[in-house]
């Protein structure tokens, strides 16, 4: 009986196998590829590897090829000159397909995912292309030529080996999106200062430890992306960009703002994890139509007094902090919805309950108290809003709802737990964290550093964005490390790379992007020496 499941599994495996490597189209797509691609080999190779096919009247215009291993296109492709949009990601190909440069009308080319080295200069005769995916490739050098194309609106050049740009000076007008992630670039190459239309620039996972001044220039600028490079500190030229929407600096080691940070208006999703910030300066309250503000893993022992005015905020992250005490001008922040925090060596995010008001809400992350008589005299509180609570403490006055919102300054563990005292609610939660899963099963719970391990995976959703990261325990769930995708699948398994000794945490998200980084399951891991 072992024998025939392993047979059928065996089967089901091939079978999936080669749904992958040949997606032949049936039914109505093949008809009309045979009545209308006069070129039999060309209709042939269609039928055999397009994953989909789109006509409009007799004109083929969308053509996907994608993840086929392929590493040559029939020659007669080129005269479909009908192709709008083509998809070859996935593939083999180590050079550019010569074969794409003869299609006129071209508007989307994805080459995602594949083996080429360099771009052709005569890319310039696709002169209606909007929007080029080169993704993940081994790309070295980028063509000058590219300044010619008028109407591209979106470049897609992360995960190469480029380490400069061409002079884009008075080409590219049309361009609004650029990403340059994970190159080797070690500075912000000058030459995209000139690209006043751009919209979204990503310049993640390089070398670049400086941002020159002339980024000022990108005035439309609404997403900029610097993640896991070399930053010390900011230019005051980044608060010119008052478009700017999303800001993402996260993996650097940023010491310090520019105190004219908060003349950046627009903000909204600032993200600022796993840096060296001991301060932030005063204007940062400024930021209020921000509603994602993400410190954690930075060296902040407090927040401004009046971070209260960031009336919009919905998720604060302060996890990784020495903090030790906290304004309590934040009960003024009637949108929140969560706030990560650190208890001791012990980092948890906390979700605001339907309902539930502010006070309540910090009330069960934070016991609040006044630090000393001194500091209720500086608060200049009406003793009205000051109730003694006997049963808690003769010393300190804990805080009722109505002083809540006009207090300066609260502590964020309130008092040190003496011999005889019982735990907080707090202090509960997290002892008795599970690390039950109902998604996740491995069977070396200590897996050894530098040694791999293999995760299974079951009950999943099966939505195709649905994704399982493994990354240190301590940092925030955004934080996406080692990752994969199952692709629809509900079970199976993956290996995960050795890593050194310390906690770790494997987590499952649903369905991205639209899923977000909200973790659906977790399973703690310690590896071991």
């Amino acid at each position: 009986m072992l024998n025939i499941l392993k047979t059928l599994i065996l089967i089901i495996l091939i079978s999936t196998f080669s749904h992958y490597s040949y997606a032949e189209l049936k039914g109505a797509d093949v008809k009309k590829v045979q009545k209308h691609i006069k070129d039999k080999e060309t209709a042939d190779f269609i039928i055999k590897h397009a994953k989909r096919v789109n006509f409009s009247g007799k004109n083929l215009y969308m053509l996907d090829l994608s993840g086929q291993e392929l590493n040559a296109l029939p020659k007669n492709l080129a005269k479909i000159s009908s192709i709008k949009e083509l998809k070859l990601k996935k593939n083999n190909f180590d050079e550019f397909p010569q074969e794409i440069l003869s299609l006129s009308n071209l508007e989307k080319l994805d080459l995602e995912s594949n083996n080429i080295q360099s771009i052709p200069e005569l890319i310039k005769r696709l002169s209606k292309l909007e929007e080029l995916v080169l993704r993940d490739n081994n790309i070295t050098q980028f063509p000058a030529s590219v300044i010619q194309l008028k109407k591209l609106e979106r470049l897609n050049l992360s995960k190469n080996k480029l380490t400069a740009l061409p002079d884009f000076k008075g080409g590219l007008n049309s361009l609004e999106y650029l990403s340059l992630s994970y190159n080797k670039f070690k500075e912000l190459p000058k030459t995209v200062s000139s690209l006043s239309n751009l919209e979204s620039l990503s310049l993640s996972g390089n070398d670049i430890n400086n941002i020159p001044n002339e980024i000022s220039s990108l005035s439309n600028l609404e997403t900029l992306e610097i993640t896991d490079n070399k930053l010390k500190s900011l230019p005051s030229g980044i608060c010119k960009l008052g478009n700017l929407e999303s800001l993402k600096l996260s993996d650097n080691k940023i010491d310090s703002l520019p105190n004219c940070i908060g003349s950046l208006n627009s903000l909204r999703t600032f993200s600022l994890y796993n840096n060296r910030l001991s301060v932030l300066p005063d204007s940062i309250v400024q930021l209020n139509k921000a509603f994602m503000l993400n410190l954690s893993n930075n060296q902040l022992k407090t927040l401004p007094n009046s971070m209260g005015d960031l009336v919009n905020m919905q998720h604060l992250n302060l996890e990784g902090n020495p903090i030790k005490s906290l304004p309590l001008s934040l009960s003024r922040l009637d949108k929140i919805e969560s706030i990560g925090v650190t208890f001791g060596d012990k980092s948890k995010k906390f979700e605001r309950r339907k309902g539930e008001s502010v006070k309540k809400f910090f009330e069960r992350c934070y016991q609040f108290k006044w630090r000393d008589d001194s500091l209720v005299a500086k608060s200049k509180v009406n003793a009205r809003d000051v109730v003694n609570d006997d049963k808690k403490s003769k010393d300190p006055v804990y805080q009722t709802g109505r002083e809540l919102g006009k207090a300066i300054v609260s502590e964020v563990m309130g008092e040190e737990k003496k011999e005889n005292d019982k735990s907080t609610p707090v202090e509960n939660n997290i002892k008795n964290l599970s690390n039950k899963s109902k998604h996740l099963v491995v069977e070396t719970p200590t897996p050894k550093a530098g040694v791999a391990f293999k995760v299974d995976y079951v009950d999943m959703p099966g939505s195709q964005g649905d994704w399982i990261a493994f990354v240190k325990a301590d940092l925030p769930d955004d934080t996406y490390g080692d990752y994969f995708y199952p692709y629809g699948k509900k079970s199976g398994s993956h290996s995960f790379n050795g890593v050194p000794e310390g906690d770790y945490e494997i987590r499952v998200y649903y369905d991205w992007p639209s899923g977000g980084y909200v973790v659906q399951d977790r399973l703690k891991i310690k590896v071991i020496k």
